[in-house]
């Protein structure tokens, strides 16, 4: 996996509308790959539901490598494709 592959995803996935699930797991393997491990608090309450649910996403791949986490985020666009 390289990093053109990955940046190649990365626009392609905007031409879809994937369901919220499939988001959430692209924008936390986005913000791996792109700044490492989760490195802020989770947001309190009255951030609102989407921020919170951004940090979940990100916090849930804590640990990834940078590498798994391009080819896993790769992949999933790829099953967009069909």
């Amino acid at each position: 996996m390289n990093t053109e592959e990955f940046k190649s995803a990365a626009e392609e996935v905007k031409r879809y509308n994937p369901d919220n699930d499939t988001k959430s797991k692209l924008y936390g393997l986005y913000k791996q790959v792109n700044f490492g491990n989760c490195n802020t608090d989770k947001p309190g309450y009255f951030s609102g539901m989407t921020e919170r649910y951004k940090w979940d996403a990100w916090n849930n791949v804590k640990g990834k490598s940078k590498e798994d986490a391009m080819r896993e985020y790769v992949n999933i666009v790829m099953k967009l494709r069909k």
